[in-house]
């Protein structure tokens, strides 16, 4: 349990530096603009680590990036609704990465966004980002079998302090 502890310490420590040091103005401008048209709520950040099988090649994990950053164009309602997508490779010396090495934050003005974009199977129906769960259906069988991904959701100066189990 201190591990489990410890290492969501650090994830939440690197997040909030990464998430506070390297967004982009634009990324806070559209915040500036979703909080100036009544939306009380701070940006939904979802971050997705992936960990991939020992055979994927480097050419792979490059289409990964990419088909991941083009659903940044991606549209709800005829309009796209994802403010912003950072990327990069692992590249901390810190020794808790647990073999994720890729990683992604993807910014979102609202929950409902974010819940459209993670789609099946916690939407019913069919509105979802379909462009979304079609990338999914690629990145699945390239991901390790154990722990290949890790998603961690937040809204932006949501504190309150977590349960514990």
């Amino acid at each position: 349990m201190t591990s489990i502890r410890t290492f969501s310490a650090a994830l939440l420590t690197v997040l909030a530096i990464v998430s506070a040091g390297s967004a982009s103005a634009d990324h806070h401008g559209k915040a500036a603009d979703a909080m100036a048209s009544g939306m009380t709520e701070g940006t939904v950040e979802h971050i997705v680590l992936f960990r991939f099988k020992e055979d994927v090649t480097d050419a792979q994990i490059q289409e990964v990036t990419e088909r991941f950053v083009a659903l940044e164009t991606s549209e709800r309602n005829g309009k796209p609704y994802i403010l912003d997508i950072q990327y990069g490779t692992q590249n901390s010396k810190e020794g808790v990465a647990r073999g994720y090495e890729l990683g992604f934050i993807v910014s979102f003005k609202t929950l409902e966004d974010r819940d459209f974009y993670v789609g099946r199977p916690f939407i019913e129906g069919d509105d979802y980002d379909l462009e979304h769960d079609a990338f999914k259906e690629f990145v699945g069988p390239l991901l390790a079998e154990e722990n290949g991904v890790l998603v961690f959701d937040f809204t932006d100066g949501d504190a309150e302090t977590p349960a514990v189990e």
